[in-house]
This record gives C-alpha cells, structure tokens and sequence, in this order.
C-alpha cells in the first residue's frame, strides 16, 4: 500500500503478498518475556531501529530479553553486536537463520521500523501467532492491532533512490 502511494504516477493494483502458513505455523503465546528483533544487514542506518532498541532495553524494568539477529558480513552490525556482547539482556545471534525458525523463539516480534511498505517479516510474524510491535505508521497500522505500537515522535525526508519520509 506505502509504495502505491510513492508511486502513485502509474497505474497499478494492490496485491496483497501471501504468508506461507506452512513455513510459519501459527503458535499462540500467553508471555511477553521474549522479544525477537531481526536486524537483517542493518540496512539504510538500521532502518529497523536496531540500535534504538538495544538502548531501549536499558529502561526496561521487567525480565524480559531481546534477541537480535543480524547477517553475517554487515560491519554495522558486527561493531553493534562487539559493543553489546555479555550484555545479559541481548541474545545476539551474528548468523543466517533458516526462513522457517525466524518465528518459532519468542513471543514478541519488535522492529522499530522507520520506514518499509511490503512489511513482509511483520506479516509473517503475525501469522505465527506472535505479537507485533512496530511503528505506529502506514501501513502496518491499517493492519495490526494498534495497542503496541510505538508511536513515532516525528518524521524527516529521506533519499535512497526516491524521497521520502522516515519516521523518527
């Protein structure tokens, strides 16, 4: 939906993208106790709000733990990860994982994202029965329950290929 509207010049028709309910069973959960953060290559500035949530973790008064999962071969992420390491609330996992256990740990799938349309991970996590926390922005608000999500505190332009605004 996000890109329909960036690219709303030609003519197109929404699809939605399908979630293979096979490769990501559906689980339900009863705890938030584990939050799973998949930081992929820390793209674009981590654009999914790595960085903030591993300082977010720091105010977090509960037991809860995050894991962070991040691709192997990524500077950024490998200088996160060395920063962070025995860091007893951060599971750091610095390796590929197979497309069908992205969603079987945790209870809670959290990316603070700043900007994305397909919102694939977010779908798939979701149809595997975990919690989805995400920025309140479109279109995952169109979409997932509202309750947590985390509001932005604002947005800013941003370039890649195109313009657009990234929330902050």
């Amino acid at each position: 939906l996000l890109d329909m509207e960036v690219y709303a010049q030609w003519p197109c028709t929404f699809i939605p993208i399908p979630v293979d309910l096979e490769r990501y069973p559906w689980r339900q959960r009863t705890h938030a106790l584990k939050f799973v953060h998949n930081a992929g290559h820390g793209q674009h500035d981590f654009a999914k709000g790595t960085p903030q949530l591993v300082a977010a973790m720091g105010l977090v008064k509960s037991p809860v733990k995050l894991l962070v999962r991040g691709q192997p071969g990524e500077l950024r992420i490998k200088q996160l990860f060395q920063r962070e390491k025995g860091n007893p609330r951060l599971e750091l996992v610095y390796d590929d994982v197979p497309d069908e256990e992205l969603y079987k740990d945790g209870d809670v799938f959290i990316n603070a994202e700043q900007y994305n349309g397909m919102s694939l991970p977010l779908q798939e996590a979701f149809a595997s029965g975990m919690l989805v926390m995400t920025t309140n922005r479109f279109p995952a608000n169109t979409w997932l329950p509202n309750e947590p999500l985390i509001p932005p505190c604002g947005s800013r332009r941003y370039k890649i290929a195109i313009e657009f605004d990234r929330a902050v």
